[in-house]
């Protein structure tokens, strides 16, 4: 299966009230799209975007899946939320079809555990910014068996 991971788009400062609560900018909005037309043009057939339950991860994943037809079902998950543990998070990978192209959409510094779990590399080895995506190909579920196909940040792509 094709596992991509991203982190949420530029949300509002963490000054701007609730960390829950918090949205994404204009820019952020952007940049989801963006990343969401990169996604598109790769041919894939997104099935699903799962997003941490936090409002900036729920509108990033609305922002990229806007042109997708059928548009991929959208589920809050609380495994992906701030905190939770790499292999908590990919137990869920046990359950998708090897033919699978799944989204995650999480948070900074969970999302590089997970991809160094999923790698064997190091965490300090990944680095996402705001609405950055990691591609991998990921042939069974577990630790080290991952394939990074690609690893971009929004910055590289055209506005």
């Amino acid at each position: 299966m094709k596992l991509i991971l991203m982190r949420h788009a530029e949300a509002e400062p963490a000054s701007a009230g609730r960390d829950s609560e918090r949205a994404l900018t204009a820019e952020g909005q952007a940049m989801a799209r963006r990343m969401g037309r990169l996604v598109l043009n790769t041919g894939w057939k997104l099935r699903e975007i799962r997003h941490s339950p936090l409002l900036r991860t729920s509108q990033t994943a609305r922002c990229v899946s806007e042109n997708f037809v059928p548009e991929p079902e959208m589920i809050s998950e609380q495994r992906l939320a701030p905190g939770s543990g790499p292999a908590e998070a990919t137990e869920m990978l046990s359950q998708a079809d090897p033919n699978d192209v799944l989204l995650w959409i999480l948070h900074a510094p969970d999302i590089a555990g997970i991809a160094a779990y999923l790698t064997g590399a190091r965490a300090s080895g990944y680095f996402f910014s705001p609405g950055t995506m990691l591609a991998l190909m990921v042939p069974h579920a577990g630790p080290g068996n991952a394939l990074q196909i690609w690893h971009l940040p929004p910055d590289y792509l055209p506005k």
